[in-house]
């Protein structure tokens, strides 16, 4: 049973750190074993991201179909790191 479990908590693992990249979000693990773990990092980075959010809007043309789009940010700015989802749905046009 406890390999099951394992296996469960590795693939848990995978897909929320997919689901992370896809979404924009961040995806932090603290791993299967050892000993305790300190969440001061984790809170100290966590911080930083939450005080520096933007919201960007943006016009997507419908398309005949719906679906997902891929997005592409770009800025000017040096150094910048931009953390954002992948693909948007884009609803269909109205017929």
């Amino acid at each position: 049973m406890k390999r099951t479990v394992n296996w469960r908590t590795y693939w848990g693992q995978i897909y929320l750190s997919q689901v992370a990249d896809e979404t924009g979000g961040e995806s932090y693990y603290i791993g299967f074993s050892g000993a305790p773990v300190s969440f001061a990092p984790y809170l100290d980075s966590i911080a930083p991201r939450l005080a520096h959010q933007y919201l960007l809007t943006s016009l997507a043309k419908p398309e005949k179909k719906a679906g997902m789009r891929r997005v592409r940010l770009l800025t000017e700015v040096p150094n910048a790191e931009l953390v954002a989802a992948s693909q948007v749905y884009v609803p269909a046009a109205p017929q």
